[in-house]
């Protein structure tokens, strides 16, 4: 996922280190609690039906994947009219939701965790 802030391109990356980074400018002890402060964008499918208490953390959303992708270089003042730019990207929520639920390691990739895998038996083709 990308937005362009002040003609520049910023690529956004969520995942664990976007959580760190999200977590730390709140405060929160656990992604868990990060997640929650997410979850509040559940109801909302467009920046203009979100209540103005939500903008600010939609823009923090958006900084903390900036940084998490140690490809940008990331400059704050480029960050002022974020809002702006995000309200001119019709589906912005659902894809930033959508990357985050991607980015999120799943049930399987888990339980397959520390899991030696049995070698394979040469094929007798030939």
């Amino acid at each position: 996922m990308k937005i362009t802030l002040n003609n520049k391109s910023y690529s956004l990356k969520f995942g664990l280190g976007f959580f760190r980074v999200l977590g730390r400018v709140y405060g929160d002890e656990t992604m868990q609690q990060t997640l929650s402060r997410i979850v509040a964008f559940d109801n909302s499918s467009t920046v203009a039906e979100l209540p103005y208490s939500l903008l600010d953390l939609l823009e923090n959303i958006v900084k903390a994947s900036a940084m998490n992708d140690k490809s940008n270089e990331f400059d704050e003042l480029d960050f002022e009219d974020v809002i702006e730019v995000v309200m001119s990207t019709p589906n912005f929520i659902n894809d930033f939701k959508t990357a985050i639920l991607e980015s999120m390691p799943t049930q399987k990739n888990n339980t397959d965790q520390g899991k030696q895998k049995a070698p394979k038996k040469p094929s007798a083709k030939k």
